[in-house]
């Protein structure tokens, strides 16, 4: 009996250690162990006061990151990231070589069933550049984004940072390729005062941002208030005085531009309502040019943010011509008459005038152009001789004017009393001023 449970047990144990092996190759094959590298772990420096208490900072000659090599079952392999593990890198341990060595080891919270095996591959340190930890003051360049609403105006003047200046700390090598320190305020659609805080960025030679652990600064932002301008477009004028050469007139005027944008509070803006360029055209009949300084013509509580600020004026003149145009009396218009008046006179009359100006305007003008009329207010019965006014003479000089007899009657009287012949009467009555009994050249230019 004792001797069978003796061979039961070896029994036993070689089955136990033949399902042992088989579990082993079992094993092996549905989950093999592999190799797998880890690229991408960031490196965290530590001790840094070993080189810092020197007036020493440290610069990582790469991207601050190692990539290392591990071995797992398949099924732990695949699920492993970089996050899993921790590299450190001991700033006390700084060798003459530049060098620090990193320590990786696996930090997962996660459950595996079990943990990779780390094999240093050739990436083990990083290469740490020593420098000089120094400060430096900046001046703070200010920019601007955005479009103002239609009507206001921003530029840098309108917009007041609390400070200037912003002091760098950092390696000497990284602060010697600073180009400037900037800070960049949108400006869209403001129309008030405005108070805002505008982030500080750090640019290089070539306008890019340097982002760097290693790089700090007194404050990492300024508080500005922007302080909008009206804005508005003031037109340009031409205004000629005095008269040109006996028988000439002015053809044509023109400037450059024809208007300039001011900016300023809104009193101010608002005083401003044109801009009078006067030129002297006294006995002139040649064509002639003159150039104005703009910034002259506005007011100092002002600005002309116009690229264009001279403005050239050139006139020219033309000899003007003279032309006879005839109509009869019933082309006029009557005006004014009173209730219960009637003005008499020969409607069949033909009457002549004479014009003078330039070929364009009076060549082809034709009398219900001219418009002619007679005001016939404040006149009194009776006879009177009467110039026949012009509503439109604009570049037009009327040189030798026409008159037309006209009886005004009371119509009762015409109706209760038989005519009587009545004398004219030897005053002459005019619209805008006493007739003379000779045609006299007169300019009605209106």
């Amino acid at each position: 009996m004792k001797e069978k449970m003796t061979n039961n047990l070896s029994l036993k144990l070689l089955s136990l250690f033949i399902a042992l092996v088989v579990w082993v190759v079992i094993v092996n094959v549905e989950d093999p162990t592999v190799s797998k590298t880890i690229k991408g772990i960031n490196v965290e420096v530590i001790n840094e006061n070993a080189i810092s208490e020197a007036g020493k900072c440290y610069v990582l000659d790469s991207d601050g990151q190692v990539d290392i090599r591990v071995r797992a079952p398949k099924s732990v392999a695949d699920m492993l990231k970089a996050s899993d593990f921790t590299a450190i890198a001991d700033l006390s341990k700084y060798s003459i070589t530049n060098t620090v060595p990193v320590e990786v080891s696996f930090s997962s919270n996660r459950n595996f069933s079990k943990d990779p095996e780390i094999v240093y591959g050739d990436k083990n340190n990083i290469n740490i550049i020593l420098d000089d930890y120094v400060t430096r003051e900046f001046d703070v360049s200010l920019g601007i984004k955005g479009n103002t609403t239609d009507g206001y105006y921003v530029s840098k003047e309108q917009i007041v940072m609390d400070t200037s200046k912003v002091k760098v700390s950092g390696p000497e090598t990284t602060l010697n390729n600073i180009s400037r320190v900037a800070i960049t305020v949108d400006v869209s659609d403001v129309k008030e005062e405005t108070s805002m805080i505008a982030k500080i960025r750090v640019l290089d030679n070539n306008a890019k941002e340097i982002v760097s652990d290693r790089v700090t600064y007194n404050r990492d932002s300024i508080n500005v208030t922007i302080k909008p301008l009206i804005k508005k477009e003031i037109p340009i004028k031409i205004v000629t005085e005095g008269k040109p050469r006996k028988e000439y007139s002015v053809n044509n005027s023109k400037c450059n531009i024809n208007s300039i944008i001011i900016v300023g509070d809104k009193e101010s803006v608002d005083s401003m309502k044109v801009i009078e360029l006067k030129v002297d055209i006294t006995d002139k009949k040649k064509a002639l040019k003159k150039e104005f300084d703009l910034s002259q013509y506005i007011s100092s509580n002002v600005i002309m943010i116009s690229k264009e600020t001279n403005a050239i004026v050139e006139i020219d003149f033309k000899k003007m011509i003279k032309r006879e145009i005839s109509f009869k009396a019933n082309d006029i218009e009557f005006r004014n008459i009173k209730t219960g008046f009637l003005n008499k006179f020969d409607s069949d009359r033909i009457l002549t005038v004479q014009l003078k100006g330039l070929e364009q305007y009076i060549e082809n003008i034709s009398i219900e152009e001219l418009k002619p009329y007679i005001d016939l207010k404040s006149l009194k019965t009776g006879k009177h001789k009467m110039k026949v006014m012009f509503e439109n003479t604009n570049n037009i000089t009327v040189t030798k004017n026409a008159y037309l007899e006209i009886d005004i009657e009371d119509s009762k009287k015409v109706e209760e009393e038989p005519t009587v012949p009545e004398q004219i009467e030897s005053t002459e009555i005019e619209p805008t001023a006493t007739a003379t009994s000779l045609p006299e050249e007169e300019n009605i230019e209106q």
